[in-house]
């Protein structure tokens, strides 16, 4: 089934390949430019590009309209996340949401927005480390922003594999328990019952997660009962 998806996939963009290559072209040559003057100049181009990418999108008429203000978008993201410099990588993964996001709510395909938090966002969660709780780039919000748009995908498989990421990242005993519950929530989820049990089961700070744990006999009725 993903062959066929992916070819329509591929040939609904076909249309939107000349428009794209006009806006590299036109954008090539400033993005340079941007990448060499430091990471604030870079940061506020990306927060104007993304203005005018909603506004393009909000007057759209069609969906290769939409599917050319993402094309935009990914391609400018690749670009920065290509780079050395941290900084630039942070801004692409900004832009590589900011796409996603457009392609979930604008353009109603959960497969692609899915597509661009695996392959623009899940490599470069090495940028994700601020230890600021409240910051887009502490690892724990990247992954839970992830995990949101999977859920919406209805992906549920790639949400267990979205938080198993997060696990072996984990640097305390209590990142490590907030990861192991929310894979046990995702898994229980997909219909894996016995892994969504295991991971409960490895819980180490039970009164912490004791309202994931409460799940434990429910989830034994549900293998006893497919057994």
């Amino acid at each position: 089934a993903a062959a066929p998806e992916l070819k329509r996939k591929q040939e609904a963009l076909g249309p939107i390949t000349a428009d794209l290559w006009t806006f590299q072209r036109a954008f090539d040559q400033e993005l340079k430019a941007l990448e060499a003057s430091g990471a604030s100049r870079l940061t506020r181009a990306a927060s104007d590009l993304m203005g005018d990418i909603r506004s393009e999108v909000n007057q759209a008429a069609s969906y290769s309209a939409i599917y050319t203000a993402i094309g935009q978008e990914m391609w400018v993201a690749d670009r920065l996340l290509d780079s050395a410099n941290p900084e630039h990588q942070r801004v692409g993964i900004t832009l590589a949401l900011n796409a996603s996001r457009h392609a979930l709510d604008d353009a109603v395909d959960g497969w692609l927005a899915a597509r661009i938090c695996e392959g623009y966002i899940w490599p470069h969660l090495g940028v994700a480390n601020d230890p600021n709780r409240r910051s887009p780039f502490n690892l724990d919000n990247l992954l839970n922003e992830c995990a949101d748009i999977f859920r919406q995908s209805d992906e549920m498989p790639t949400v267990v594999r979205n938080y198993r990421l997060l696990l072996a990242r984990a640097d305390t005993p209590q990142r490590e328990d907030a990861a192991r519950a929310q894979i046990a929530m995702a898994c229980e989820r997909a219909g894996e019952f016995k892994e969504a049990l295991n991971y409960l089961r490895e819980i180490q700070l039970t009164n912490d997660y004791s309202w994931a744990l409460r799940r434990i006999p429910r989830i034994e009725r549900q293998i006893k009962s497919s057994n």
